[in-house]
């Protein structure tokens, strides 16, 4: 099906919208929810089928993905022995200081390695 990319981005995005993400203008792979007093609560990103979920804390994190999972079939990454979860050769951790998200460290240390 030549337009099935364009058409699983379409569907991905008005599922989105429908659980109260906003998608960014001008940049249609990146989402942000915010809460009742305009303060994000959530960054999401997507590359294809790649999703990659930031949340201020971890209450609204499961809720986001059970809200996923409660429409579509999902693999998660679990972190590695380090934290790390892999996307797209980026490893993500998130740092949380008394249940909210204080830091985020991006790693390409597996991917230099790689060359070596």
């Amino acid at each position: 099906m030549k337009q099935a990319g364009r058409m699983w981005n379409l569907c991905w995005a008005k599922f989105l919208v429908s659980i109260g993400f906003v998608e960014l203008e001008g940049v249609s792979c990146f989402f942000v929810k915010f809460d009742e007093h305009g303060n994000v609560l959530a960054e999401l990103v997507s590359w294809v089928d790649d999703i990659l979920l930031s949340c201020r804390n971890k209450e609204t994190s499961k809720e986001i993905v059970d809200e996923i999972t409660g429409r579509f079939k999902c693999k998660f990454s679990k972190p590695d022995e380090n934290g790390y979860v892999d996307l797209l050769n980026i490893g993500i951790k998130q740092n949380f200081k008394f249940g909210k998200l204080d830091s985020i460290e991006l790693n390409q240390a597996k991917y230099i390695d790689k060359f070596q």
